[in-house]
Formats: C-alpha cells, sequence, structure tokens
C-alpha cells in the first residue's frame, strides 16, 4: 500500500505542476495589438502568432493534463467525479 500512496503522490504533484503551467501560459499570453500610440492601434504579428502559439499549446496540453486529473479523481475522490 505504501508504494501506490508514493505512486499517488507523485502523480498529484506533477498534475499540479503541469497544471501550475498551463495556467502561466494563459495569464502572461500577449494581447495582439500595439497599444504605443493610441490613435493607431494595430495588430503586431509576432504577438498575434506568440499568441497562436499559446493557444495551441493550451488546447493540446490541457487535453491531457484534464484526462489524467479524472484519472486521479476517479481513483482517489470517487464520489467528487461529477464535480
Amino acid at each position: 500500500m505504501p508504494d501506490k500512496m508514493k505512486e499517488i503522490r507523485v502523480e498529484l504533484e506533477e498534475l499540479i505542476s503541469v497544471g501550475n503551467k498551463l495556467k502561466s501560459a494563459i495569464l502572461n499570453a500577449p494581447t495582439p495589438y500595439n497599444h504605443s500610440n493610441e490613435n493607431n492601434v494595430s495588430p503586431d504579428e509576432n504577438k498575434i502568432q506568440k499568441l497562436i502559439d499559446t493557444e495551441l499549446y493550451f488546447r493540446y496540453n490541457y487535453q491531457k493534463w484534464y484526462a489524467k486529473s479524472k484519472a486521479v479523481v476517479k481513483h482517489v475522490l470517487p464520489d467528487h467525479l461529477s464535480d
């Protein structure tokens, strides 16, 4: 049983780490507009590409993270799976 608890602890730590990276990616996503001149707000191509890359990173990794998280919750707290 102690080995199973260690496995669960390692899995939870990994899920927390990946979750924090996902949160950071979204919170630090660039805005696609250049506001250096308020009268001339134009899209910045580099920022737009970076925003697209961030969104793609988030979508791909969130799905993997969510599936793993759901499996852990199902195993550890089965009564809370619908939460």
